[in-house]
C-alpha cells in the first residue's frame, strides 16, 4: 500500500512538470488562448459512493503488537498483531460546495487482526493463534486544499471520528509431540466476560483523490489516530490481548491506516 501512495504521487509530479513545461509562455508575437474552465454541474449535495482496502497497523509499545507468547518473565501475553492487518472500507461523500473541496464521510471500516507464533521446543512445536474482527463506524469532514493537474485530481486533509466494537476474539494454542503420537488442541474465546466493548477513537488523514474515467475516482489515503480515545477499561486490561493475566490497565492503542478506494459519483 505504500509503494503505492508512492509511485502515485511521483507520476503527479511527473505529469504536473510537463503540463507545466507544455503551457509555458506564448511565443513573440502570438497571442495566448485561454482556454474556458469546463465544469460540471453541481447540485447540492453531490454524493458519491466508495468501496475498497484498508489495513491498520498498531504502532508504539502497546502489548498488543507484542508477541503472543513471551519468551521471558517481563513481558505478559501479547496479542500478536504486529504487522499490517487487511481489511475493508465502505463510504459514503457528501459533497458541500459547488467547488467541491468541502466534504462530509461516512461509512464503515472492517479490519481482520490475526496474531501467528510458532515454537520449536524439545520433543514438541507450539502453535499460537489469537484473532480478532473490528467493525467500526466512521463520521469525518475534509477539505481539499490543492488542485493537481492531472485528472482532475485533489489533495486534501480531513479528521475522522472512529467508533469501533471489540468482538470477542479467539485464542487457540495447539501442542503437537513428536515422540509419541498426541496433539493438544484448545480452542477459547477471549475476555468474553466483558462483552462486546464499544470504543471511541479519531484520526487525522492526508489524501489524493483523482477522476479515473467519469464518473469513477480513485482516493488513496494514509492516517494516523487512536482506537480508545475514550471508553477505556482497566478492570478489562488490554484491549487487543487474549487475557488479563498480570493486566492492570487499558493503554493507548494508536494505528496508522492506509486506504484506496473506487469513488462513483451518483
Amino acid at each position: 500500500m505504500i509503494k503505492v501512495v508512492i509511485l502515485f504521487g511521483i507520476l503527479l509530479g511527473v505529469c504536473s512538470q510537463t503540463s507545466t513545461a507544455q503551457t509555458g509562455q506564448p511565443q513573440a508575437g502570438k497571442k495566448a488562448v485561454i482556454q474556458p474552465v469546463v465544469t460540471r454541474p453541481y447540485t447540492f449535495p453531490e454524493i458519491q459512493i466508495g468501496i475498497g482496502l484498508t489495513t491498520s497497523w498498531l504502532n508504539g509499545s502497546n502489548p498488543a503488537s507484542d508477541i503472543i507468547l513471551p519468551k521471558d518473565t517481563v513481558h505478559t501475553i501479547g496479542g500478536g498483531f504486529n504487522g499490517q492487518q487487511p481489511g475493508i472500507a465502505l463510504r459514503g461523500i457528501f459533497i458541500m460546495d459547488p467547488e467541491r473541496r468541502m466534504r462530509i464521510t461516512t461509512g464503515l471500516d472492517y479490519v481482520w487482526f490475526t496474531g501467528l507464533q510458532r515454537i520449536e521446543g524439545s520433543g514438541y512445536t507450539l502453535y499460537a493463534r489469537h484473532t480478532l474482527e473490528i467493525p467500526t463506524t466512521v463520521l469525518g469532514f475534509e477539505y481539499a486544499f490543492m488542485n493537481l493537474p492531472l485528472a482532475n485530481a485533489k489533495l486534501y486533509g480531513g479528521v475522522d471520528a472512529r467508533y469501533s466494537f471489540i468482538t470477542n476474539g479467539t485464542f487457540r494454542r495447539k501442542i503437537v509431540y513428536k515422540l509419541i503420537d498426541n496433539i493438544d488442541d484448545v480452542t477459547i474465546s477471549t475476555k468474553k466476560s466483558f462483552g462486546t466493548p464499544s470504543r471511541f477513537g479519531a484520526a487525522l488523514k492526508l489524501g489524493i483523490e483523482g477522476e479515473l474515467l467519469d464518473p469513477v475516482y480513485v482516493n488513496i489515503s494514509g492516517a494516523y489516530g487512536a482506537i480508545n480515545l475514550i471508553g477505556r477499561n482497566n478492570r478489562r486490561g488490554e484491549l487487543f490481548t487474549p487475557t488479563t493475566d498480570d493486566e492492570t490497565q487499558e493503554s493507548l492503542l494508536g494505528n496508522i491506516m492506509f486506504t484506496m478506494m473506487i469513488q462513483y459519483r451518483l
